[in-house]
């Protein structure tokens, strides 16, 4: 038997709810030639006898049982030792891949073979499936490593990754990282290859308050401000300069859906990151340019919302729309 090009690791916890329409939607991708692995992670409701019903219907389906919840880490980890195929895809239990996920990421990392990792910007909608967001993303190795300091550009329910580089370089999650396993793991394997955003909405991402994202956002952002501190980039002002032409003129195509952020507020926001980042290290002739490249991008944006703030921080009693854009 052929072994799969493809492993989607799909790891649940008490995820009955949602979890046959996480896995029908690996079932429905264009591209076949994939494996799934679920795993179970001890879950108390009826989540193992869902997993059993959906192994006996589709053999490209494996289930891995934890007999005790050993967290995600462990899990993911497992699912690499397990996984046969050369490129490996993360599905979260409560989220969708759209149909061509699976066959324009393996399509992508075929002809790049410098790329290790090939992720694409997403959808966040509601359970009731209606989209409330689409957010432009860093598209590039060079501008996604950079946003990198910032936040976490790279949505780890939609990665698509080269099992080859895990390998070469024995890069796996770790446990230290929790809530941040998956930007730690970019953090590592952004030193050894290339990552590309791709940018059509391949995934749709299931926002609820009472998500691990919102519930942890704080320790979160503390654990990937820790993080950060490893990553050594390089300010090249000329290319900065180059993106800033480029992001300018990029179109976006999603203006009607709400809570939007587009190409060009995206880099603004990079450039007035990088403008603040490098006055605190003193470099203040690269820190006036990167205020003028952010302040040309969109004058009209500049005041009105690169420089806001949220002023509610209780997570608990911000209004979703306020979650999702701080999320």
């Amino acid at each position: 038997m052929t072994a799969p090009i493809v492993t989607v690791i799909l790891p649940v916890y008490n995820g009955n709810q949602h979890l046959k329409k996480a896995v029908e939607s690996i079932q429905k991708q264009s591209y076949k030639n994939w494996e799934l692995l679920i795993i179970n992670d001890g879950s108390k409701d009826n989540t193992l006898e869902t997993c059993q019903k959906i192994v006996n219907c589709d053999k490209r389906i494996k289930l891995i049982n934890n007999p005790k919840n050993l967290g995600l880490v462990k899990s993911l980890n497992i699912g690499i030792k397990l996984a046969k195929g050369k490129y490996i895809a993360r599905q979260d239990a409560d989220d969708i891949s759209l149909p061509n996920r699976i066959e324009k990421q393996v399509k992508f990392l075929d002809n790049h073979q410098e790329y290790g990792l090939v992720c694409s910007i997403f959808m966040v909608v509601k359970k009731d499936g209606s989209v409330i967001k689409i957010t432009a993303l860093p598209i590039n190795d060079y501008e996604i490593k950079l946003s990198m300091l910032f936040f976490n550009p790279i949505t780890h329910g939609a990665v698509m990754l080269r099992k080859q580089v895990l390998e070469d370089f024995h890069l796996h999650y770790e446990e230290n990282d929790l809530h941040c396993e998956d930007y730690g793991l970019w953090i590592k394997m952004s030193a050894h290859t290339k990552f590309k955003i791709l940018t059509e909405p391949l995934y749709q991402w299931t926002i609820s308050k009472n998500g691990i994202t919102a519930l942890h956002l704080p320790l979160m952002e503390k654990k990937r401000a820790e993080l950060a501190k490893t990553l050594i980039n390089k300010l090249d002002l000329d290319k900065l300069k180059k993106l800033t032409k480029k992001y300018q003129n990029s179109t976006w195509q999603y203006k009607k859906v709400n809570y939007i952020i587009d190409y060009c507020l995206m880099y603004q926001k990079l450039l007035l990151n990088l403008a603040q980042l490098s006055f605190s290290q003193h470099a203040y002739k690269s820190a006036i340019q990167l205020f003028v490249y952010s302040f040309r991008m969109n004058p009209c944006n500049y005041f009105k919302k690169i420089l806001s703030k949220f002023k509610n921080s209780n997570l608990d009693k911000m209004p979703l729309n306020k979650l999702i854009s701080k999320i």
